[in-house]
């Protein structure tokens, strides 16, 4: 599948040009575009995401978005109103449109076509967007079936046509999106790349409705007679508003971390300028520092863990744990015979059946007394089978609250704490203990780097206070994550505990047997996420390992490694994770890149790659790597790029990869307003 043209008519500074490409064959499979900063290149690549996917692409528009919250900056209005070229109201157009189309789908051609309209002063015309899709060479226009909504059928054609919304950050992205990623930890990148090609954000908008139904639902059932159920109800409207309460604070404190986190690294930049040659070393304290601290808090988490779930019942002792175990197990049994011993009861039923119907049959016929005392005999001979009961077993329930799997995960969790290490707790103290003592020793190596000088001294005192206020942050953070957390292992239990009533007063109609199956089917969901995403890590390691060797300059990493909560190692020559060794190692945009490549392999989506000045943060070694491993991939690639960017050797590079070559030049109109336009051949061709 390749993009053969785009349209664009009065979006931003196009007022009407076409974009045509050749057919990706005979290997070269490259469209290179010039331009300028400020020329129209991201209003190039914003314009196909937007014609895709219409405001569901917002997250995508870098200059919209605010990084890891992907808070939107912009409204799609907001955007739109801006996107509309500066005198086309002037000129008597009122809409703006963008067209791609796209050769060698399943059905040949597809040819999308979005239309915004505007009202005289410019505002956009929500309800009249249009959304225009034709097929085959004769471009049939495709029709929306009666019954389906518009916008629905427009969003699952596109999905499963092309791309999700999820999955198109990993075809169509710029260089301040890969930097906004590789800001983030390892393990998160990880996951939002297998999150993207499962489709899990529609799983779990689909997970939030069917709650939200189903709260619904139960809203109109009203009182049902039953206090247990009442009160659960109360219970779990209650743990719900509280998990909404900690989620907006959450919410609310990730943008003002990213605000600090901007913040320090302008006042770090103007620190390392002052001191001249120094910037290198105390960046590296400052990286070894945070790597450090993150292992302590992971420590931390992990000790935290330890005491609240663990080493309560490990205190039990081992008699008494095993005195419940072989009383579960007792029940197990006693289940099992009591379950053979009513099959064979039914079983007894039919025999006796049976027997009576072949009494006429036997010669001489037997006597009435006869028959009784056969019968009598039978069904003594019978019971004597079952009884007495197998040995061990219990002679009545004590533990019937739980199920056979339950017993058998309870059982489970009794056995693993007597593996529990007598001295765990302590080491991890120690080693808590250990890495404090690093972190006071780094701050000590960046007040000596830092000097005394006092033209220094303000800027000093603003990084600090700016550190202070980012960790105060953090612990929030922290904190408000466990609360939620701890939130949830209430409200999970207490959610099963309500469908399973809800199952048992099914008669009370048909809105609780509705809320009753929304939360089944959400509860499957959730449960969907957590099974699938590890099926797909080992691909994404064994692709991942591949493009960052094939990008990366320096050779120390031998292989990445990602474990089952996604947690990602950099296996160096000796096995050992170079991360432990070195927190700053791995250079963390190549790892984006990576993990961008390892997605749109294995993701089986043949849809082009649009890349917009990708190459301006990287070093010269890695910008060869990047363009070599990128154009060389089965799939059309449109790099749009700065003069400075692919030039020269880099430009010798893909050269034979190419199959068109275009600029974009500028010419400024009247009152700040410009027109973009296209000529063949790229820069100086």
């Amino acid at each position: 599948m390749y993009i053969s043209s785009i349209q664009l008519r009065d979006w931003k500074a196009y007022v009407d040009a076409t974009f045509k490409f050749a057919d990706t064959t005979d290997g070269r499979n490259v469209v290179l575009i010039g331009g300028k900063n400020g020329y129209g290149k991201t209003s190039l690549l914003e314009a196909v995401i937007l014609c895709l996917f219409g405001r569901f692409g917002m997250p995508l528009i870098g200059r919209a978005s605010t990084g890891d919250t992907e808070k939107l900056e912009l409204s799609y209005n907001d955007f739109l109103e801006r996107a509309f070229h500066g005198q086309a109201l002037t000129h008597g157009r009122t809409h703006c449109s963008v067209t791609v189309t796209f050769e060698g789908v399943n059905e040949g051609k597809i040819k999308i076509q979005r239309r915004w309209h505007f009202t005289g002063s410019g505002k956009h015309r929500a309800d009249q967007e249009e959304v225009l899709i034709y097929e085959g060479p004769d471009e049939d226009l495709v029709m929306i079936p009666r019954l389906e909504d518009r916008n629905e059928f427009i969003h699952s054609y596109v999905s499963q046509k092309f791309l999700m919304p999820s999955l198109a950050q990993f075809f169509l992205f710029d260089g301040e999106q890969v930097r906004k990623l590789a800001q983030k930890d390892m393990a998160t990148q990880v996951r939002q790349g297998i999150e993207g090609i499962l489709g899990v954000p529609i799983i779990k908008e689909l997970s939030y409705d069917l709650r939200e139904y189903a709260k619904q639902k139960r809203s109109g059932v009203g009182n049902i007679g039953d206090e247990k159920l009442d009160k659960l109800r109360i219970e779990i409207s209650e743990l719900e508003q509280q998990e909404e309460i900690v989620q907006n604070k959450l919410n609310e404190i990730n943008p003002e971390i990213d605000r600090l986190t901007k913040r320090f690294e302008h006042l770090f930049s103007e620190l390392a300028l002052l001191q001249g040659g120094s910037y290198a070393t105390l960046k590296e304290h400052f990286e070894t520092k945070e790597g450090i601290r993150r292992k302590c808090d992971k420590l931390k988490d992990e000790f935290f863990d330890l005491l609240t779930k663990n080493i309560a019942l490990a205190l039990t002792g081992i008699e008494l744990r095993a005195e419940t175990r072989n009383r579960l197990q007792a029940e197990s049994l006693r289940e099992q015979w009591e379950i053979g011993k009513k099959q064979g009861d039914m079983n007894l039923e039919k025999f006796l059946i049976t027997l009576e119907e072949s009494f006429s049959e036997i010669y001489p016929s037997l006597s009435e007394g006869q028959k009784a005392a056969l019968k009598d005999q039978v069904i003594s001979s019978w019971h004597r089978i079952w009884f007495p009961p197998p040995d061990n077993c219990a002679t009545e329930y004590r533990h019937g609250y739980l199920t056979e799997s339950l017993r058998t995960l309870v059982i489970d969790h009794l056995d693993s704490l007597d593996e529990l290490a007598i001295n765990q707790v302590k080491y991890m103290l120690e080693e808590i203990k250990d890495l404090e003592i690093k972190i006071k020793q780094i701050d000590a190596q960046i007040a000596q780097q830092s000097g005394i000088e006092h033209e220094l001294e303000n800027i000093r005192l603003e990084l600090k206070r700016t550190e202070e206020e980012k960790e105060m942050l953090r612990k929030d953070q922290k904190n408000l994550e466990q609360q939620l957390a701890g939130i949830r292992a209430q409200l999970n239990p207490k959610r099963q505990e309500f469908g399973r009533l809800q199952e048992k007063l099914h008669s009370v109609g048909p809105n609780l047997k509705r809320s009753s199956l929304a939360d089944k089917i959400a509860g499957m969901l959730n449960a969907l996420i957590d099974e699938v995403i590890p099926i797909h890590i080992h691909d994404l390691s064994e692709e991942m390992t591949k493009a960052y060797r094939a990008m990366a300059h320096k050779d120390i990493v031998k292989r990445i490694e990602i474990l089952q909560d996604c947690t990602v190692k950099l296996i160096g020559e000796s096995g050992r994770d170079i991360r432990d060794m070195d927190p700053s190692a791995g250079e963390s945009q190549i790892f984006a890149l990576s993990l961008i490549a390892a997605v749109t392999n294995i993701s089986n989506r043949r849809f082009p790659i649009i890349i917009d000045t990708p190459l301006a943060r990287l070093d010269p070694d890695h910008r060869k790597n990047v363009l070599k491993y990128f154009t060389q991939l089965n799939s059309q690639v449109i790099i749009l790029s700065q003069p400075e960017e692919v030039y020269g050797d880099y430009l010798e590079l893909i050269k034979p990869r190419v199959n068109t070559e275009m600029t974009i030049e500028f010419q400024a109109l009247a009152n700040d307003v410009g027109c973009a336009r296209i000529r063949n051949g790229y820069f100086w061709g």
